[in-house]
């Protein structure tokens, strides 16, 4: 039971929703190296969700966009 618990919650993060400052700690970079990153891009890499107007990212679009530049697998 433990063990599906533990996937639960790993399937949650996964589609958990994080703001700029999340974001960054999520793929290990200040703040400020996130937006540039992010601004640098014309607001299109790493691809947002958008809700009102405010900005969010996926974990999941997150880690993809990390391999695409990095070319880990």
């Amino acid at each position: 039971m433990n063990e599906l618990n533990e996937m639960n919650e790993m399937e949650q993060s996964k589609n958990r929703l994080f703001d700029v400052k999340q974001a960054a700690h999520f793929i290990g970079v200040k703040d400020y190296v996130f937006r540039n990153l992010f601004y640098s891009s014309d607001k299109k890499e790493p691809k947002p969700t958008r809700l009102g107007g405010r900005v969010f990212w996926s974990a999941s679009t997150l880690d993809e966009w990390i391999i695409k530049n990095t070319g880990e697998k």
